[in-house]
């Protein structure tokens, strides 16, 4: 999912996600010299419930959309490996929050 995020280069979440040096090899190794995201993204069954948690971030914000950035806040709740690989780049709920802060000073935040 980090890895489609980053290919999403004009998303919120791709911004914030390379406003803290996070990268394609830093976030999924396997996928070093892959063509396309399909062919190295994987879906488990912690996806869903990272949706779910996403669904509830957007609500949280009042927005009547799941963005990026919704997602990379919904990866920081869990236990996954996508909030693992988060944490040991020491991107962490406040860090996404502070980005989130001063991107929207800069301009609304639309996904």
């Amino acid at each position: 999912m980090l890895t489609a995020i980053l290919e999403s280069e004009a998303s919120l979440g791709a911004t914030i996600l390379k406003d803290h040096s996070v990268s394609k090899s830093k976030t999924n190794p396997n996928c070093n010299g892959a063509n396309t995201t399909a062919s190295c993204v994987q879906f488990s069954k912690e996806f869903k419930i990272m949706l779910a948690w996403a669904g509830k971030e957007a609500n949280a914000f009042r927005d009547y959309y799941v963005g990026t950035h919704h997602v990379v806040l919904a990866m920081l709740r869990g236990e996954s490996e996508a909030t693992e690989r988060l944490r040991s780049l020491k991107i962490s709920r406040d860090t996404v929050l502070a980005s989130l802060l001063k991107l929207s000073k800069q301009a609304p935040l639309v996904d």
